[in-house]
């Protein structure tokens, strides 16, 4: 399963867990979970769509963005787009 989390939702986020550490150049992460749920990697990218490396950054705070991970996974809506191969997810 792979999941969009959007900027308004990453923006509600960060501000419900203040010490995330999350840049806030980053506009959007794609996160991908296996069929038992577990993550298997995630990208976070800025409003050029360019990657930004969260695991890099020393201030991101790892249970923040398991938190942030575990909401997409439980809250995400669905679209079906019968043109796709898959369905898109976004939180």
């Amino acid at each position: 399963m792979i999941i969009t989390i959007c900027k308004e939702s990453l923006e509600c986020f960060k501000h419900s867990w203040p010490c995330n550490g999350i840049p806030a150049d980053v506009d959007g992460i794609v996160v991908c979970f296996d069929q038992n749920g577990d993550l298997v990697d995630y990208e976070a990218y800025d409003s050029t769509d360019t990657p930004i490396d969260l695991a890099e950054n020393d201030n991101v705070d790892g249970l923040a963005l398991s938190a942030l991970f575990d909401n997409a996974k439980n809250h995400h809506s669905t679209i079906t787009d019968p043109q796709l191969v898959d369905t898109i997810r976004t939180y």
